[in-house]
């Protein structure tokens, strides 16, 4: 199944993928996703996903003062396993040997936490060559070390000569499981730790596209207390769009001019809550779409102003700081709005339930607070990376992703979305109003 962060990401398998090649002018390609074992009986860890997503976009973790701020973002986040939470998909690497990378894959020389996964074997591969160098990426909740080399990557009938990636030797315990073997980039070049140029933007660059886009459909499981195994989660199609799973146009939003494309980072209008809709300051209105992100994060006045929309709700303390807790009877209508057009988030996505005091089940938001008491002064402009790369004010994460067919475009450099279809679900937007 899939993954995207700020610089999207797939978790990747080693099997084979099956499907028949592109046409040769590269017509799009949709590729079927899968979605990670849900435990029976488990619940998302927010606050530790919460924690993850504050350390991967550089903000200051709330429970864990041990995580490591990085310098530069890798753009990848790994989180519990729970319902809607990690998406695959696999690809070919190597020749004759088949596997899973372009970021990063575990390798038949990894020695510490790729047990049970399907392995790379490099020394099998004829196109394989070896960089010579070390490399360390840490992420929000663990870290990844070996050695940098080059391969030719294949999604579906795509190909990448000499692309840049790590051969992993020690992944931290849980990046990967017996159905995923890594991951792999598919944001801008400005993000990589590597230097790489991610492969699918590669592909767009080098116009083997017949469109430089990327999009997708997530299927939503979270409120199928069914669900305990791999399950079908959706469709990525590389090289345009499905048309299939949408209805009507794209509505595309530009990244800004003044940012070095990194993040796929568009502005945030507003949020509405039961009807209301509060407004997002333009200095703190920037968004990273983050399909590798479950939750959605957001400044602390813009939780605040949510929490105090929503009936009997109250801030939450302890481990759940930082969140809205909220009646698990609620049934609450919530939107964002890009580009002037508002989108409904499906009251199933929106409230998330955690295990409480003396075993009794609460409820939380799924937006939950960015910054809380580190972040920047409410209004302020966020702070700026490297290379003009600024912090997003907001993290939308698949909470909200699942409720639209969402496309990324590499040129011009913007994000889009539709409403989905029939076959893709649609989103409920039925529910009682507060």
């Amino acid at each position: 199944m899939i993954l995207l962060s700020p610089s999207f990401l797939f978790f990747l398998t080693l099997v084979q993928f099956v499907t028949s090649s592109p046409t040769d002018n590269g017509a799009p390609l949709t590729i079927p996703l899968r979605r990670r074992e849900r435990p029976a009986g488990t619940f998302i860890d927010v606050a530790k996903m919460a924690d993850n997503m504050r350390t991967k976009y550089g903000y200051q973790p709330v429970l864990d003062t041990t995580l490591q701020r990085r310098q530069k973002v890798s753009g990848v986040s790994i989180q519990d396993e729970g319902p809607d939470v990690s998406y695959f998909a696999a690809i070919q690497v190597g020749t004759p040997h088949t596997g899973s990378s372009d970021l990063w894959v575990a390798s038949t020389a990894c020695q510490r936490g790729c047990q049970g996964s399907p392995l790379y074997d490099f020394q099998s591969s004829s196109t394989f060559k070896d960089g010579g160098t070390t490399v360390q990426v840490q992420y929000g909740s663990g870290s990844v070390i070996g050695e940098l080399g080059s391969e030719t990557i294949s999604l579906g009938g795509f190909t990448v000569q000499n692309q840049g990636f790590i051969v992993a030797q020690a992944v931290s315990e849980g990046l990967v499981d017996a159905g995923s073997s890594g991951l792999i980039g598919l944001g801008f070049q400005t993000l990589a730790e590597t230097g790489a140029t991610p492969a699918v933007q590669a592909l767009a660059q080098s116009n083997q596209l017949a469109s430089p886009e990327m999009a997708f459909f997530l299927a939503r499981n979270i409120d199928n207390p069914n669900v305990n195994s791999v399950n079908p989660g959706g469709t990525f199609t590389l090289g345009g769009t499905n048309s299939s799973l949408f209805t009507g146009s794209v509505q595309f939003i530009d990244i800004p001019n003044d940012i070095t494309p990194s993040f796929w980072f568009i502005p945030v209008d507003a949020v509405s809550i039961g009807g209301n809709t509060i407004n997002v300051s333009q200095q703190e209105s920037g968004a990273a779409i983050d399909t590798g992100t479950t939750l959605i994060g957001v400044p602390s006045d813009i939780l605040n102003e949510v929490c105090s929309q929503i009936p009997n709700s109250q801030n939450g303390t302890g481990s759940l700081a930082g969140f809205c807790v909220i009646p698990c009877s609620s049934s609450i209508n919530s939107a964002m709005t890009f580009g002037g057009k508002s989108w409904p988030i499906n009251p199933a996505d929106f409230s998330i339930q955690q295990p409480g005091n003396n075993n009794q089940i609460v409820c939380v938001t799924a937006m939950f607070d960015l910054t809380p008491n580190t972040g920047p002064t409410p209004g302020a402009p966020p702070q700026k990376r490297q290379n003009n790369i600024p912090n997003p004010a907001f993290i939308v994460g698949d909470a909200f992703l699942k409720n639209v067919y969402s496309v990324f475009r590499f040129s011009p450099p913007s994000v889009g979305f539709a409403q989905l279809g029939s076959n893709g679900g649609g989103s409920d937007s039925s529910s009682t109003p507060l």
